[in-house]
């Protein structure tokens, strides 16, 4: 939960401790006793907006201070399904180890480590010849699989990323009372380095954040927490510019976080300074560029359409109909890229499945009687976030037809999209997540799996409720449900994307 404001004082009256009149380009205190003037520097700041409720479903004691951190904004969102029940994160046998720890830190590191690796990947992680091309595809990242030498070589003052291992490895084995003190730990520490120029390097501060992300991730009762922690790395990437992430540690950690920055991005329908053409060439100049990260390519741009869609007036001004024909341009765009790559998937994959359908193993009657199979896991959660995204788009295109006022025969679609911007279209793509959904929650995919499927099938879940499919839509409820019993927590309260019933319900 975080932001970016202008210091105070330069980066040497600020370790002195004293006043600084912020003179450029050196302050008066700098000049007068010969010290060299360190600037001014953005301040990246830990903050809760509007706090004032209680947070809700957490519960174990824990200290003033640490209540205090962790309350929740007054207007929180309110789950849309039932709670989920407490409990400990880990369903799934977790893989016996001889391994001997001498601290409690090395044991927790060890232990998220295991719980985000799927089991085809175990191996690369052990034998140390997992690269970020082939580990970074997963939504919650290699990052997890770095946090070793990180520890290793952390700088950071107060021990704040230890908190944050605390906090995430605690929510991890369902200690819910010692994860959240650790994270108001972890939060307090981490304004007090700050506060500081210089103090902790920026893999130091990455590792925390996305600590604290995950956290969110298992613990949230509420979107808000994710949402700023999100920000929060967005901005500190962005301060650092492209040229930071090209190589090493830096660069897996970006690849790893860069697919909640996009959908993050989504969510608050702003503009993404990732779909700048640096963004996308600068850090992968050293390293190969994994599936996941080809569809982030593509995506990049969406927030901005999704920005531009707001801003069209209901009812509509005659004076927006050319901004609204070049915003329908724009979107069919979009879908034509994202069509375009998965084709270009299929064909490059030449006569090897990239997935196949396959009879689910349930014996009792279910909605879905075939589910997908997936090559490997980099496809299947690239896919799962395609056709999510790919449903956004026409959801979107569905908003504009509403505000046009016009019938699908008096927008200016290009035939061969004709087909594809059907409801039908839609409800297929939905299917698709749906279908993916059996492969993602294998109890080999250990705690990655089902974080990978938070907002796809929240997605899914929308098409179905809108189109009045309450059969399939209570399956998608169910599945998000038991995904917070898994340990996902935050499932529930994932929003919902602005659709063209929603746009309906303002005019």
């Amino acid at each position: 939960m975080s932001g970016i404001r202008k210091a105070k004082r330069c980066s040497t009256c600020a370790v002195r401790k004293i006043t600084c009149d912020q003179k450029a380009p050196s302050c008066s205190q700098c000049l007068l006793t010969g010290r060299t003037c360190g600037g001014y520097h953005g301040q990246t700041v830990f903050v809760q907006h509007g706090f004032g409720g209680k947070r809700v479903r957490r519960k174990g004691k824990t200290d003033p201070e640490t209540a205090k951190c962790l309350q929740i904004p007054d207007n929180k969102q309110e789950a849309k399904y039932p709670k989920a029940r407490t409990g400990p994160a880990i369903k799934f046998q977790l893989a016996q180890t001889k391994e001997k720890f001498s601290t409690e830190q090395e044991y927790l590191v060890s232990i998220i480590i295991e719980n985000f690796t799927p089991a085809q990947e175990v191996l690369l992680v052990n034998s140390g010849s997992g690269t970020a091309a082939c580990l970074n595809s997963r939504v919650c990242g290699a990052w997890v699989t770095l946090l070793p030498d990180i520890v290793a070589l952390s700088s950071v003052h107060l021990n704040v990323l230890q908190f944050a291992i605390k906090s995430l490895g605690y929510s991890v084995l369902g200690k819910v009372s010692e994860a959240l003190e650790a994270y108001g730990e972890t939060l307090r520490s981490l304004n007090d380095v700050l506060g500081v120029a210089g103090e902790g390097s920026l893999e130091d501060l990455l590792a925390v954040m996305l600590c604290l992300s995950m956290t969110e991730v298992l613990q949230g009762t509420e979107h808000t927490g994710w949402a700023m922690h999100t920000q929060g790395i967005s901005k500190l990437v962005q301060e650092r510019g492209p040229e930071t992430f090209k190589r090493g540690v830096l660069h897996q950690l970006f690849t790893s976080f860069r697919i909640f920055m996009v959908l993050g991005s989504i969510q608050q329908r702003k503009d993404s300074f990732l779909d700048d053409p640096s963004w996308k060439t600068i850090p992968f100049m050293s390293e190969p560029k994994s599936l996941m990260q080809s569809l982030l390519d593509e995506v990049a741009g969406l927030p901005a359409l999704l920005q531009r869609l707001d801003t069209i007036s209901i009812p509509r001004r005659e004076s927006q109909d050319r901004e609204i024909s070049s915003l329908l341009s724009d979107f069919l765009s979009q879908m034509n890229h994202l069509e375009d790559w998965e084709k270009n998937l299929k064909l490059t994959s030449g006569s090897n499945l990239v997935w196949w359908p396959v009879a689910s193993s349930s014996e009792r009657k279910t909605t879905f009687p075939t589910s997908y199979g997936f090559a490997n896991i980099l496809i299947a959660n690239t896919m799962l976030h395609c056709w999510s995204f790919l449903i956004i788009v026409q959801i979107s295109i569905g908003s504009l037809r509403i505000v046009t006022d016009r019938n699908d025969t008096g927008l200016p679609v290009e035939p061969r999209h004709r087909s594809g911007l059907s409801q039908d279209k839609t409800v297929e793509l939905a299917k698709d997540i749906c279908k993916s959904m059996q492969y993602h929650l294998q109890p080999e995919m250990k705690l990655y799996g089902p974080a990978a499927t938070l907002f796809p099938i929240n997605i899914a879940f929308q098409v179905f409720r809108e189109a009045g499919m309450m059969k399939v839509a209570a399956w998608c409820e169910d599945s998000i449900v038991k995904l917070g019993q898994i340990g996902v927590r935050l499932a529930p309260y994932v929003p919902w994307i602005k659709s063209s019933e929603s746009v309906q319900s303002e005019i």
